[in-house]
């Protein structure tokens, strides 16, 4: 499976905590990701089913949804659906495997999320700790069932993933084909 972490783009800024999960994207963050996010298809594999994840946020979704309608503009086969998962957005890792071993291994799995997770799960995955810049995108050949059991429901990680590819957006938004 390719597991493909999108950190969201520039959202407003926050009055106060009480208030983080309802910020938006800025207008310069939508347009950014627009520019960006339309080049993404050049990188993933036509031939996976694609599968967009989202954490509860509001500009996480709406990073989301630029993504899928960026994609669908280049003719690329795109999910109506946007699953929103607390378990992502509170960095549970082990909730988030077994929810992927539910996927078929012919699956791009994108999950539009933010830090600090996407870069504590990138040196979990490949012993990297990628620098996600706002709408920075990285993929992973990842294999949730390689972990070995210890008992009580608990597992470790057995392997490790291999990074695909690691793009910050501005170099994401001046790629060709």
């Amino acid at each position: 499976m390719d597991l493909i972490l999108l950190r969201h783009g520039e959202a407003e800024d926050a009055t106060g905590p009480a208030d983080d999960a309802a910020r938006h994207l800025t207008d310069d963050g939508r347009k950014k990701l627009a520019r960006s996010l339309s080049q993404l298809s050049l990188l993933l594999d036509e031939k996976k089913e694609l599968v967009i994840w989202t954490i509860p946020l509001i500009r996480a979704r709406e990073t989301a949804e630029i993504l899928r309608d960026s994609l669908a503009a280049r003719d690329f086969s795109v999910p109506d659906d946007l699953p929103q998962h607390e378990f992502i957005a509170a960095g549970d890792w082990p909730s988030f495997v077994q929810a992927a071993k539910t996927l078929g291994p012919a699956t791009s799995l994108v999950l539009v999320g933010h830090e600090p997770y996407w870069g504590h799960w990138s040196q979990r995955l490949c012993n990297c700790l990628l620098p996600f810049k706002k709408g920075a995108v990285a993929c992973f050949d990842f294999d949730p069932f390689t972990w070995d059991p210890l008992g009580n429901g608990q597992a470790i990680w057995k392997g490790q993933g291999q990074l695909q590819w690691f793009v910050q957006p501005k170099i994401l938004k001046k790629m060709r084909p």
